[in-house]
């Protein structure tokens, strides 16, 4: 099962519209409403606080949608959270986020470290932008992309230990120390970069932007 996501933040609108047609259960959450007015679009599930909304998609979204749960502004998961929380208990296997980036990077960043939360190697979790799709890998991963450039970060204090093949810049058993630079615009020479994590999480972002 495909699950698809739509958040209230920057939407990849040709990405949207791949994304729709090939998921199994949509969920719009919050302002993520202004998108699927825009294009006709339903939902499986319609969930959030509805703080980011305008009245307008607000009501068009509840003639448009399976089921609908509004929860209270003051809480301690977004709505993103909630949202993810709900499609890992329906067993899927992908799940695709949209409108998880914007603006706003308070906002962005906690989007992008709830892929590692949520890691499992039953489900393949991917964030999308227009430029850009990102995942979090604890284990071997084979890259197959259009996107030119790709880069890794770990995410914890204690670094990753990685190899990387298929790359311009290939790594053997590297330790990757917490925000060092070493991992930052890759590029692909083969159609598959392989990556082996032997230590810690990393985040991977594949984009086709040079900076």
């Amino acid at each position: 099962m495909n699950i698809l996501i739509v958040g209230a933040g920057e939407i990849w609108e040709e990405g949207l519209c791949k994304l729709y047609s090939k998921s199994d259960y949509v969920i719009c959450v919050d302002g993520g409403s202004k998108v699927f007015k825009k294009f006709n679009l339903s939902a499986d599930l319609y969930l959030g606080d509805f703080d980011s909304t305008t009245t307008e998609n607000h009501l068009y979204m509840l003639n448009h949608s399976k089921k609908v749960l509004e929860f209270p502004a003051e809480k301690n998961k977004t709505d993103l959270e909630i949202a993810l929380d709900i499609a890992v208990e329906r067993k899927c296997d992908k799940i695709n986020i949209l409108g998880a980036t914007g603006s706003r990077l308070d906002h962005t960043l906690s989007n992008i470290n709830l892929l590692s939360r949520y890691f499992s190697e039953k489900v393949q979790i991917t964030l999308y932008s227009e430029h850009h799709e990102i995942f979090y890998a604890e284990c071997d991963v084979d890259i197959f992309s259009n996107k030119q450039y790709f880069s890794v970060f770990p995410i914890s204090k204690e670094g990753a230990v990685v190899s990387m093949s298929g790359c311009k810049y290939p790594l053997n058993n590297q330790i990757i120390s917490f925000a060092s630079s070493i991992g930052v615009s890759n590029e692909f020479i083969d159609k598959k970069v392989h990556i082996e994590v032997y230590r810690g999480g990393i985040l991977i972002f594949l984009s086709n932007e040079e900076k």
